[in-house]
Parts: C-alpha cells; sequence; structure tokens
C-alpha cells in the first residue's frame, strides 16, 4: 500500500509539473503549395523521446512532418501545404507512443488559411492601447472682496475721513489700521460732544 501511495504521488507530480505542447505557423496564410515553417514548445523529453508528427487538417489527416524535438523540447520544422480549395484549415502536431497514446500535453493545433490565386491576405491583427486623455490645469485665480467706503461726514466743524485697513497695509494686518481706528472713533466722539454742548449752549442762552 505504501509503495502504491508513492507511485501514485510521484505520477501525480510528472502530470502537475509538464506543460501543454504549443504551435505556430509562419506565415498563417497562404495558396495551396505554400512553403510554412512550424514551431512549437513544450513537447515530452520523457525516455524514450519520441518524434511529433506534424498532420494536415486532423490527427489522422495527411502527414507533413516527422521530427524530434531538441533538448528544450522544441520542434522547427517546414512544411508544404497541399492542395485545398480556399478556406480555413488546421495544422495538428502529434507525439503518440507505441499503444497509440498521447504525451501528455499534446496534441497541439494552429490554423491555416489557405487563399485563392491573387486573393489578397488577411490585414495583420493592430493592438491599439487606450490613451489617457488628462484635462488641463486650471488657472489660479485670485478673487479679492471690493471694499466699499461710506463719504466723508461732517460732525460739528470736524470732518471724519473712513480709512480702509487693507488699503493702508496693504495686506489687512499690523498696528497701523488699528490705531487709526481707535483715533477716527474718538475723533467722532469729541465732535458729537461739542455739538451737543453747543446747541445746549445756545438753547440755555434763548431760553434766557
Amino acid at each position: 500500500m505504501a509503495v502504491l501511495g508513492a507511485a501514485t504521488m510521484a505520477a501525480s507530480g510528472a502530470f502537475a509539473c509538464a506543460n501543454i505542447s504549443t504551435l505556430s505557423l509562419s506565415p498563417s496564410h497562404g495558396t495551396a503549395g505554400a512553403r510554412v515553417t512550424v514551431t512549437g514548445t513544450s513537447y515530452s523529453l520523457n525516455p524514450p523521446v519520441l518524434p511529433v508528427v506534424v498532420r494536415w487538417n486532423g490527427t489522422e489527416g495527411p502527414e507533413l512532418a516527422r521530427v524530434t524535438p531538441n533538448a528544450k523540447g522544441e520542434i522547427n520544422v517546414a512544411i508544404t501545404i497541399p492542395a485545398a480549395v480556399p478556406g480555413y484549415y488546421v495544422v495538428v502536431a502529434m507525439q503518440r507512443d507505441a499503444r497509440g497514446v498521447d504525451r501528455y500535453g499534446t496534441p497541439s493545433r494552429a490554423a491555416y488559411q489557405v487563399l485563392s490565386d491573387g486573393q489578397a491576405a488577411p490585414p495583420a491583427t493592430t493592438v491599439i492601447s487606450p490613451t489617457t486623455v488628462r484635462p488641463p490645469a486650471a488657472p489660479s485665480t485670485t478673487v479679492r472682496p471690493a471694499t466699499s467706503l461710506p463719504p466723508a461726514a461732517t460732525v460739528g466743524s470736524t470732518t471724519v475721513v473712513p480709512t480702509d485697513p487693507v488699503a493702508a497695509t496693504g495686506r489687512g494686518g499690523g498696528r497701523a489700521p488699528v490705531l487709526g481706528a481707535v483715533a477716527g472713533g474718538v475723533t467722532v466722539l469729541a465732535g458729537t460732544v461739542g455739538a451737543l454742548l453747543t446747541v445746549r449752549r445756545r438753547r440755555h442762552s434763548s431760553g434766557r
């Protein structure tokens, strides 16, 4: 039982490490009789190393080539496209043992288009990467509120002109605007008191 379990684990590990074989054609289209290069990767190198058989349009189709994979499990061989009506076909690469069992990861397949004489080749596939468009940066604008000052006022014999603290300092800070405001308030108060005293004296003189 222990030996059987170990053998099962070893077989599972071998399958897990195996890769799926790949196949590509260059070019992938052309007329009947054209020469095409067949390349492939990840074919089995387990002993005994079996040849890869390239067939036309199915696992039972005509054999086009037979090649042994190199030390990296790769194949590279040229084939001739057989006589066929225009259309799409498949090229198959098989790797089978003497019992007819496919090695793991095979067969591999690649499509080929047979063109008629004078038929234009299909356009090449173009991959377009999306482009990110960023909006332009908004200009920096500083908006200052408008300062509206009241007109000059006359109290008694004193004329009071309002003072803009921002204009006085350029920044709206410092001691100059504060002192100016205090002095203006004292002047207005003194003028008001003087006017009231004058009016009261006049009334008092009239009452006499």
